[in-house]
């Protein structure tokens, strides 16, 4: 009897929960712990949809801007295409010294006495001519820099449409919709160290519920072209009104520049304009004043 009393006590011992259970680190969960788990887990699933959502925000942006997308890069793709042809028309006007292409009225100058080198020989344009003996000269182009502004805007002009082809293409391979409207008023001024070029353009860019307008476009290329022209009209005028040119004078109030003259037997007077820092130059002809040749 005694054996089996210790027997039942040792059972009921064991069921009996220990008050030293929550001593050891043993848990028993209750069902307002069982709650806030789940409250837990929502929250992080909300926190890892939002930073999902914030990665894929970025992404996209970020490939706007490397697909050359934004406002800032279609007009800067304009202006890198418009600019290949606004170079091109640069590189003819000093290859021509001031003409896009030679015009009938030059001269052939000749290695006379070893003054010019081998590469400097061929034809170089009047830009002041008279077939008159003791007459002044004519300047051919009086009013040269509004003529190179014209030489480079026929030049460049044809090609306005090509530029905006090229963006529209690249912009619809992006997913882009694009109105276009037509170019109007291209124009070309020339300032100091800068070829600028403008047109009016209605063009509108969208995609994803984001529009963009442009009404215009602009282009601006570095040249010393306007610095040298105005040195060049400089001496063209001088030499119509006085048979001859200050050129020491000029050279001196247009510091990096350099100007040489060169008169052949035949009265003809040369002169070569260089820009020290690009190098590029003009050489050109003047026939005026000219004295008959005695018989």
């Amino acid at each position: 009897m005694d054996v089996t009393m210790n027997n039942h006590q040792r059972v009921l011992r064991v069921l009996r929960p220990s008050r030293n259970n929550h001593r050891r680190g043993v848990r028993v969960l209750r069902p307002q712990d069982k709650r806030g788990q789940v409250t837990i887990f929502i929250i992080v699933a909300v926190l890892l949809v939002a930073a999902i959502g914030l990665v894929f925000l970025i992404y996209n942006n970020r490939t706007s801007i490397d697909g050359g997308t934004t406002q800032k890069e279609s007009v800067e793709a304009y202006e890198d295409c418009i600019n290949d042809y606004v170079s091109e028309a640069n590189e003819l006007i000093f290859d021509n010294s001031g003409f896009i292409e030679l015009p009938e009225l030059n001269y052939l100058v000749v290695n006379t006495e070893g003054y010019y080198r081998q590469e400097d020989v061929g034809r170089i344009p009047y830009l002041c001519y008279t077939d008159l003996n003791y007459a002044r000269c004519i300047p051919q182009v009086p009013l040269l820099i509004n003529h190179l502004e014209k030489e480079i805007r026929n030049y460049v002009e044809p090609n306005v449409d090509e530029c905006f082809d090229f963006l529209e293409e690249n912009l619809e391979e992006s997913n882009y919709d694009v109105e276009s409207g037509v170019a109007r008023n291209f124009e070309v001024e020339l300032r100091e160290g800068v070829i600028r070029t403008s047109v009016d353009k209605s063009f509108t860019q969208s995609r994803a519920g984001e529009e963009e307008v442009f009404e215009s476009f602009s282009s601006r290329l570095a040249s010393p072209l306007y610095g040298m022209a105005r040195v060049v009209h400089e001496i063209v005028n001088e030499e119509s009104l006085k048979c001859n040119s200050d050129y020491i004078e000029i050279m001196s109030r247009n510091t990096g520049i350099k100007i040489d003259k060169f008169v052949t037997g035949e009265n003809i007077r040369i002169y070569s304009v260089e820009d020290m820092i690009t190098k590029r130059g003009w050489r050109f002809a003047i026939r005026g004043c000219k004295l008959s040749t005695p018989s």
